[in-house]
């Protein structure tokens, strides 16, 4: 009874189970064929290249398939081709001419926009845009976009020229005398401090020179537009100036000048010989109070021989504090003449001004602040930003 059932219940299920396995079976593959107007276009199906039109007999795999058409002069074609059972499938395409732009910027190197899509750097040559009315855009940092509208035609080169004009920024330099002359990029602007002076952004040299006596400073600086940068020379004479220094304590003048050695040896030897001087000193005034309280007890002594050996002990305190004395004056003396040594040496081989430049910047105040200048002809380096 259960072998009868099971045979009618395969009987039933066999033509259900048939057709599943005929709709699980891959389709046969379909026949492309493809021509263009004109002919001779470059036929690309899914990436990879299939020939020229007319393109014949070009088999595809059940699914959807993507489809290119490319020829020069003219604009790509993009479509879709799907495969759904075996067959010939045509395609018949219509190539519409396409438009070249060429771009110039001056001055070059800006980004290229058409109709809101970035194409590329200046000088720029495209030859596949469709005709019509077409925006073009040039953008380049420090300058106004620059924006026009162009009619484009099939088979004719449109030629756009972009004048951008520079953004200004805002440059002043104070110097401390009328008769100081500022320079930019090389080139004398003004005797005296320069006021709220536009610029084109960007990087530029600042140069001042003092005539009489003379001074001078240069130094880099990068401005973006809208910015304003303000800068102010100074000389500095007194707080950095090295003689002045090594008169307030020998030795730090070598060091600002740039000879830190020479300063820190200095220093050494100076804080040694007041050191020694301090010492002697306090063991002097210790020896000759030592030989004070002797000496009384010298004088109440009750036998010779008590006497003698009290004046024995004053004896030895009295040249101990003598000695200590004299090596008290050899230290003052020698810390006297480290410091005019070092007052000296700084006055005639490292005495100098100081040059000192502020730097301000309204944008952006975390850049203030003062810049020390070394050297005779220093460079710094100020970024202004927004």
């Amino acid at each position: 009874m259960k072998r009868a059932l099971a045979l009618l219940i395969s009987a039933a299920l066999c033509p259900v189970l048939s057709l599943v396995a005929q709709d699980r079976q891959p389709a046969p593959p379909a026949v492309l064929s493809v021509t263009s107007n004109p002919v001779g276009a470059i036929v690309i199906i899914d990436g990879s290249y299939a020939g020229l039109t007319p393109l014949r007999e070009q088999k595809l795999t059940a699914g959807l398939h993507a489809l290119v058409l490319k020829l020069r002069g003219f604009l790509t074609l993009s479509d879709s081709v799907e495969v759904r059972h075996a067959g010939a499938l045509t395609r018949e395409y219509e190539m519409h001419p396409a438009c070249a732009l060429s771009v110039t910027s001056d001055p070059a190197g800006g980004s290229v926009y058409v109709n809101n899509a970035f194409f590329g750097i200046s000088p720029l040559v495209l030859d596949e845009l469709k005709p019509g009315p077409t925006i073009v855009a040039v953008s380049r940092p420090f300058y106004f976009t620059k924006i026009d509208t162009v009619n484009l035609s099939p088979g004719v080169l449109t030629r756009v020229t972009m004048m951008l004009s520079p953004r200004p920024a805002t440059l002043s330099i104070e110097v401390p005398a009328p008769d100081v002359e500022v320079f930019i990029n090389n080139r004398l602007v003004s005797r005296g401090s320069l006021r709220d002076t536009l610029i084109v952004p960007g990087e530029f040299e600042i140069a001042a020179r003092q005539p009489s006596p003379e001074k001078s400073v240069s130094t880099s600086g990068f401005v973006l537009p809208n910015a304003t940068a303000r800068y102010r020379v100074s000389y500095d004479l007194l707080s950095r100036d090295p003689f002045y220094s090594s008169l307030l304590l020998p030795g730090s003048g070598q060091r600002k000048a740039g000879s830190p050695a020479l300063g820190w040896g200095i220093e050494i030897a100076f804080g040694g010989a007041l050191a020694l001087a301090l010492g002697a000193e306090i063991k002097g005034v210790v020896s000759y109070a030592d030989y004070s309280t002797t000496h009384g007890s010298y004088d109440q002594a009750l036998t010779k021989a008590e006497a003698f050996s009290f004046h024995n002990t004053a004896q030895q305190q009295y040249n101990s504090a003598i000695s200590a004395f004299r090596v008290r004056d050899i230290g003052l003396w020698s810390a006297l003449v480290v410091y005019v040594l070092s007052a000296a040496d700084a006055f005639f081989f490292h005495n100098r001004e100081d040059i000192i430049i502020e730097v301000t910047q309204e944008s952006s105040p975390g850049l203030s602040g003062q810049y020390r200048i070394d050297g005779p002809a220093p460079r710094i380096r100020v970024g202004v930003k927004l």
